[in-house]
């Protein structure tokens, strides 16, 4: 990144820059991020592994409560809003039952509190 380059909230406004948080891009204002593809995927692996070894506990222990399968992402092309580095439209992808959106070269915008419900699915966390 070049000293000049201003990354900027897809949902706030042009005013508000995004701070960068070791790979990823965050919006103080609305606590909004932009997830590299790589970490979404390897975040989204770990939970899997976590709801299979409670599925595998469970197995041993019937009493124990058993978490909902992990739900499989689906894309579907909606974008609306500008990658906040490249500012090319995103598109919409379903990750469990959360909507995101999705730049191809840059990765996931995730508004407030979709990272911790899509980690939460994936994980086989039941959420409302």
């Amino acid at each position: 990144m070049y000293r000049d380059d201003r990354y900027v909230c897809p949902r706030c406004s042009d005013s508000v820059a995004l701070e960068r948080v070791g790979r990823r891009w965050r919006c103080g204002a609305c606590a909004g991020v932009l997830v590299p593809t790589a970490d979404i995927e390897e975040m989204i692996a770990e939970m899997v592994a976590v709801y299979e070894n409670a599925t595998l506990a469970s197995a041993s222990n019937p009493d124990k409560w058993r978490p909902a399968p992990p739900p499989s992402p689906s894309l579907r092309v909606l974008g609306t809003l500008p990658c906040p580095r490249c500012g090319v439209a995103m598109n919409r992808q379903r990750l469990g039952e959360q909507e995101v959106d999705q730049c191809r070269e840059h990765g996931y915008w995730f508004d407030g509190n979709e990272l911790s419900l899509v980690l939460a699915r994936m994980g086989g966390v039941v959420t409302r």
